[in-house]
């Protein structure tokens, strides 16, 4: 039948005089194309069978014999250029190079090479023995200040579970001190890191005198500062942390004054506030991994503090008044 380019017939009616039936508003259908095939696989894909209007039940092109491959994982540097350096030994290669050995190794031999020129040779070469990144970590916050309710003896018998716990582990073990006598600024917290309790630093840091100000808010700063560092490590962070404050909540350095080193005007309740404030980012970390505990000293007035400091860390509470064993003991 004739029609524009590009149609197709329409449908005759059955019987009659062989005339198509007209209708309001038919319009020519556009003739589909030869089949294309869809994907990455070569050639086109098969064309259905004469006559079957449903394509899509005929089997499908042969798919590509490429799996899909993952993104590429992004690489920091190898793992053992991040330990604590402990030691030398020749290197193998020129990575992590230990400079002052190797200059040490050199200086030896200058005169019986008889250059001119200082010369380093390739059996000079050290390199740095790191430590191993440790599965285990303590962070202890010592506020001195708290000492009229527990005794200057006192602190090692409260602390001795976790003490044995980082002892028998090999935990590494963070100090954060507030409050020292002789501490180098009384307006903020102090720290150090030690490889494990049996640091001399460690003990002694439980035997400290007490002295005027209470820096408690940046001392909680620092520890929720040292625990994000660990626990985004990844691949060499601590399976396991613990975090053990011990403090009477008193802190009259407000966060301000410690970071400014100036302090101007009445503190107030400021210093307690801001160390709240500080104590709930600490309580938002991944707990998986991260313990806390606040050791309460039973000062009064004002004996809640320490229990709306746990509230905000998410720790536990425990007893510094007694040492474990004094109640069976009849103390």
């Amino acid at each position: 039948p004739t029609g524009l380019p590009g149609t197709v017939p329409e449908r005759r009616a059955a019987g009659g005089d062989g005339r198509p039936r007209p209708r309001d508003g038919d319009r020519g259908l556009l003739d589909t194309g030869p089949a294309e095939g869809i994907g990455t696989a070569p050639g086109a894909a098969p064309s259905p069978a004469d006559g079957s209007p449903y394509p899509e039940d005929e089997p499908a092109a042969a798919r590509d014999t490429v799996p899909l491959s993952g993104p590429r994982r992004r690489s920091t540097g190898p793992v053992s250029t991040r330990g604590t350096v402990i030691g030398t030994r020749r290197a193998t290669d020129l990575r992590d190079i230990a400079h002052v050995r190797t200059v040490r190794e050199a200086a030896v031999h200058q005169r019986a090479r008889g250059t001119e020129r200082f010369t380093v040779s390739p059996v000079d070469l050290h390199s740095n023995v790191r430590a191993a990144a440790p599965e285990r970590v303590l962070v202890l916050l010592l506020d001195h200040t708290c000492r009229g309710g527990t005794g200057d003896g006192n602190w090692p018998e409260v602390l001795a579970p976790f003490l044995q716990w980082a002892y028998t582990s090999r935990a590494a073990v963070q100090v954060i001190e507030v409050g020292a006598a002789d501490a180098a600024d009384e307006l903020r917290a102090g720290s150090f890191t030690a490889r494990g309790v049996l640091d001399p630093r460690v003990p002694g840091a439980l035997y400290r005198r007490a002295g005027r100000a209470t820096p408690l808010a940046h001392g909680v700063e620092l520890a929720a500062h040292t625990l994000r560092r660990l626990l985004r490590r990844q691949g060499t962070g601590p399976a396991e942390a613990w975090l053990v404050v011990v403090t009477d909540g008193r802190g009259n350095v407000p966060l301000r004054v410690s970071h400014t080193g100036r302090l101007a005007g009445p503190v107030a309740a400021a210093g307690v506030e801001d160390a709240v404030e500080a104590a709930a980012r600490i309580g938002a970390m991944d707990r998986t991994r991260l313990h806390v505990a606040v050791v309460d000293p039973g000062r009064e007035p004002y004996g809640d503090l320490p229990y709306v400091l746990a509230d905000r860390l998410g720790a536990i509470v425990v007893d510094g008044r007694h040492a474990p064993g004094a109640e069976a003991a009849g103390e």
